[in-house]
């Protein structure tokens, strides 16, 4: 993708997802932990399935789509890095829906809804479409429940009482729920079904559900791992990147479990894609 404004850059974008050849489900493009867990609690409660995407816009699980790479998250795929100036992920939002490259708009999809709808997104997510589900229908009618794992006060407070309390001790080993940070909204979500399905009911309540459920659940202590510069991860994968076989998943549970040394999923996928595109590792 070429750089430009906003303007230009999601038109030019919209007009390669329109000419691309070659698509398929929605449902089966998406093979994350977190979109499993959303996958099987949809199956497990017979409920519509939808997958919010900085690339297409709002998608429903049977929707053909082509095959694509764009996040609105830090990686090497990230739109912003495209645009020049500085833009919000909600600025991108607005502008990609416009583009109605998937179907409806999110506030058009919620709006035709008439009983609950399970939201989970994790914190550049939330705040991308926050302004949307905020004005929607759901939410004015408390038939709303968002999973993430944001800090209640980073939320906006339009939607915060939406928000379900799981907390750390979701991830108890007797749960069976345990996983990444990454994945923690789907696997709330995932447990909300399971344990209370997806009649109708009061917010308060619900909330009230998950609270009593946790409360005999202890959150397993997290390992304390140092944090370091891009500068200095990048040293690390170049000296352990034969060990990984370049695989930013192999080079992950290196850097946690071996190393001890702190690094999101999303940050070690844009450090390994900058080291291939220097030609600074070998292709393993």
């Amino acid at each position: 993708m070429p750089t430009g404004d906003l303007s230009s850059v999601v038109t030019e974008w919209a007009r390669r997802v329109r000419n691309a050849e070659g698509r398929v489900l929605a449902g089966s493009l998406y093979v994350g932990h977190g979109w499993r867990h959303a996958r099987a609690a949809a199956q497990i409660s017979g409920a519509d399935l939808a997958v919010i995407s900085a690339g297409l816009g709002v998608v429903r699980a049977e929707t053909p789509v082509p095959s694509y790479g764009m996040t609105i998250v830090d990686a090497a795929d990230d739109v912003r890095r495209r645009i020049e100036g500085s833009i919000t992920p909600t600025d991108w939002w607005r502008a990609l829906s416009a583009e109605r490259l998937a179907g409806p708009t999110l506030g058009e999809l919620l709006d035709g809804e008439s009983g609950l709808v399970l939201v989970a997104m994790p914190e550049t997510y939330l705040a991308m479409v926050g302004e949307e589900l905020a004005a929607s229908r759901p939410v004015r009618e408390g038939r709303l429940r968002i999973f993430t794992g944001v800090r209640i006060d980073a939320v906006r407070s339009d939607l915060t009482k939406a928000v379900m309390p799981y907390d750390g001790r979701l991830d108890d080993p007797a749960l069976g729920l345990g996983g990444t940070s990454d994945s923690f909204a789907a696997r709330a979500l995932r447990h909300f079904v399971e344990v209370f399905g997806i009649s109708a009911s009061d917010l308060a309540t619900d909330k009230q559900l998950v609270l009593t459920t946790l409360e005999a659940r202890t959150a397993p202590e997290r390992a304390v791992r140092a944090r370091r510069t891009d500068a200095e991860i990048t040293s690390l994968l170049r000296e352990h990147w034969h060990k990984g076989r370049g695989a930013p998943s192999r080079l992950l549970r290196i850097l946690r479990d071996d190393l001890g040394v702190a690094c999101e999923q999303s940050r070690i996928t844009r450090l390994v894609d900058d080291l291939r595109a220097e030609g600074a590792v070998d292709v393993v």
